[in-house]
């Protein structure tokens, strides 16, 4: 079964995921193509949950690799 859920709710260990692209200086390099890297999210399956979501999502991608 294949369902979309919030960070932290599912299956994927975001703790390993972040801490490779922090080791890999994912936040720091500069790309051929379109230069700044770029994180994104789907959050879909659940419009109750968006609103709060989002923005939760955003900030801890924030922490986990700007260190903001």
């Amino acid at each position: 079964m294949h369902q979309h859920v919030g960070v932290g709710e599912g299956d994927v260990d975001f703790d390993a995921l972040f801490r490779t692209l922090r080791e890999m200086k994912f936040a720091e390099q500069t790309f051929k193509v379109g230069g700044e890297p770029i994180v994104a999210t789907s959050l879909f399956g659940y419009p109750e949950k968006m609103k709060y979501q989002a923005v939760e999502t955003r900030e801890l991608i924030e922490r986990e690799l700007l260190r903001r």
